[in-house]
């Protein structure tokens, strides 16, 4: 039996007129950017659609701007499809709008949050200024080797699989990290982001955060969320603790997709701006087909799923009566 997983991108994945389609598609969407606007106070719709004097890399702006995006590429898809994914997980970011999507956590309150998250990852950018940088084609074993031998602040941010990482730190110690790689030939690619996060950089944030994430109650999953930070599902009553750990902790996405196919997951939807999951799981998927919804083609695949499996359901109640 076919069973499938829904995944949602972080930062980096933001572009100008991302979720633009669903936007002017779905008039739920519509009412769902007006919601988020009187609760922000500021023109997310504009920032997500035009270049203007909202800048969409600005970490202030794309963490609420991507996680909208998310939850917009969610309601759709659970128009569209009707299906209820076995489990969920995001990278980073992406995480918050698992979390709202299972219930866990109310749009408003996810929305509130994200943007004291974002506030106070982005004191800490200005106090240290940092870069994150993709390592890529290159065995995280031997990358973690090389940074034990920098003792300084870089470090791994995301094990994203086991030829890819994400490292961050301070801009000239990361430089200076990234340059000798370069003189390896070591291909590696700087990030769209405005600091050096997942890194012990930004402990005064993660602090600060945990005390505001005490402040809500947060509700029983109807769907399993995989966390970043132990790659195991996320128990309800340490929901707050484990989203403030995950801002010095690197993400284990890796060992995240590994738990879906030791739970038998035949399918992973991506869900959001890009296809930067996907990609990053070409490698790793196994027998697993990965497809995003923001790509036509592979939205048209879902859709067929979709239908198949819809066919599937009749057929058994058939069998029953």
């Amino acid at each position: 039996m076919d069973k499938c997983s829904v995944i949602f991108p972080g930062q980096s994945s933001q572009y100008v007129g991302m979720g633009s389609e669903l936007y002017h598609e779905y008039g739920f969407i519509k009412e769902l950017f007006e919601n988020a606007e009187d609760i922000l106070g500021i023109p997310i719709k504009d920032i997500c659609f035009e270049e203007g004097e909202y800048d969409l890399n600005n970490t202030l702006y794309t963490q609420v701007a991507v996680f909208l995006t998310n939850i917009s590429f969610y309601k759709v898809f659970r128009h569209e499809t009707g299906i209820y994914p076995v489990f969920m997980a995001g990278h980073s970011l992406g995480e918050y709008a698992a979390l709202c999507c299972s219930g866990a956590i109310p749009f408003e309150d996810a929305l509130a949050i994200i943007k004291k998250r974002a506030h106070l990852m982005d004191i800490c950018s200005k106090k240290i200024q940092g870069e994150m940088w993709s390592v890529n084609h290159f065995p995280v074993m031997q990358l973690e080797n090389l940074i034990h031998q920098t003792n300084n602040t870089v470090t791994i941010a995301c094990y994203n699989s086991v030829n890819q990482a994400t490292v961050s730190g301070e801009c000239s110690e990361i430089n200076k990290f990234i340059q000798e790689l370069k003189l390896e030939n070591i291909a590696v690619t700087k990030l769209n982001v405005s600091g050096a996060f997942h890194n012990s950089l930004m402990a005064h944030a993660a602090n600060m955060l945990y005390k505001e994430l005490t402040q809500y109650p947060y509700k029983q999953m109807h769907t399993q969320v995989i966390s970043n930070v132990y790659a195991r599902p996320y128990l309800p009553y340490r929901t707050g603790a484990i989203l403030a750990e995950q801002i010095t902790n690197p993400v284990r996405w890796g060992a995240t997709i590994q738990y879906f196919q030791q739970h038998g997951i035949t399918h992973i939807f991506e869900l959001g701006p890009k296809e930067t999951l996907k990609k990053m799981l070409r490698s790793e998927k196994g027998n697993m087909e990965v497809w995003s919804y923001d790509n036509p083609e592979d939205r048209r695949r879902i859709l067929d799923f979709s239908t198949k499996e819809s066919d599937k359901d009749v057929k058994s109640e058939e069998a029953v009566v």
